[in-house]
């Protein structure tokens, strides 16, 4: 099922990431031209603790969908579906730069993608980060 109710944390998200066209077919944000649905977006806001974190977390995953896709063009039209793809990944980090300007912190991410095994790296726009084992 797909809603779009702007009070709800999913209505929230749908716009925040482009997705509330529902009316119209084949206008959804994923490269197949569907819609998110309830459950995935609000799997996606459970996983980041809110709608906010998640924002960046769809929209990286977007362009990893949109990364893998090749380039299209027919009949004089061409779409560059990796430029697509470079467009979200700039959306998501312009999104996660707002989020710590407004207190969200690099552990909030950690927390968002669950346990991470020691050594794994990962960055956030200030600084780059590396689990150890306290053990």
């Amino acid at each position: 099922m797909n809603t779009y109710i702007l009070s709800t944390d999913v209505g929230k998200l749908r716009l925040a990431i482009g997705d509330h066209q529902l009316t119209d077919d084949a206008t959804g944000i994923l490269p197949n031209g569907n819609h998110y649905t309830d459950d995935e977006l609000l799997t996606f806001i459970s996983v980041a603790g809110s709608w906010q974190i998640a924002v960046p977390m769809v929209l990286r995953t977007l362009s990893s969908q949109y990364g893998t896709m090749a380039n299209v063009a027919v009949d004089g039209y061409s779409e560059s579906l990796s430029q697509v793809a470079a467009n979200l990944l700039a959306t998501a980090t312009a999104w996660e730069r707002q989020l710590e300007s407004m207190g969200f912190t690099a552990q909030q991410y950690w927390l968002a993608f669950g346990s991470v095994e020691s050594g794994f790296m990962f960055s956030t726009n200030s600084a780059l980060w590396e689990t150890v084992d306290d053990a």
